[in-house]
């Protein structure tokens, strides 16, 4: 597995322990996979802000329309 796989797994929750200390050795080796996982969690949060806030507003717009006026057509018919 990659690094960027690594961190991925890690972001999602789903990296086992072995992964996470994988993870952990290789980003004290390297500081240009350490920029990537602090990039990283900075998508996956502004992400996360973005769903939580999609999912607070109203998914469908309801339009009401009074009875009487839905009626008013059948009546100038009849």
């Amino acid at each position: 597995m990659n690094p960027s796989e690594r961190i991925q797994r890690y972001l999602q929750g789903t990296a086992t322990g072995g992964e996470v200390a994988e993870l952990d050795r290789l980003l004290a080796q390297d500081p240009a996979l350490r920029r990537k996982l602090i990039a990283e969690v900075g998508i996956d949060a502004a992400l996360r802000q973005v769903a939580q806030e999609r999912a607070a507003e109203p998914s469908v717009e309801v339009v009401r329309r009074s009875t009487l006026v839905a009626w008013r057509p059948f009546a100038a018919a009849a």
